[in-house]
């Protein structure tokens, strides 16, 4: 993604293996990178079963937002960035909760 841009995504669950309750740092969510380079700069916005969303980038930030249970409810996450030279992203929105689509 080159400039300002926008990812939507909706987490519609969770499940574990077997159909088994999904373990405390299970992750869904849209997550963005400066290329597939192993170790390139990212930015992600996850949510958890146990730890709510949260906003994670470059290996060594994380971010709590609000507290979620994807397991129970479909969760809207949204990444957002802006400024042809801003770092990947640190702009974000997280939207979670039923008839939550805008």
């Amino acid at each position: 993604m080159t400039g300002d841009g926008t990812v939507t995504v909706r987490v519609t669950g969770m499940k574990g293996a077997s159909g088994a309750e999904p373990e405390p740092w299970t992750k869904a969510g849209v997550i963005v990178k400066s290329s597939l380079k192993q170790g390139s700069p990212y930015a992600a916005v996850l949510a958890t079963p146990a730890h709510g969303v949260r906003m994670q980038w470059n290996f060594t930030h994380d971010t709590a937002g609000p507290s979620s249970d994807p397991t129970k409810a479909p969760q809207w996450l949204r990444l957002q960035r802006r400024g042809r030279n801003s770092p990947v992203t640190r702009r974000w929105t997280a939207r979670h909760g039923p008839g939550s689509g805008r």
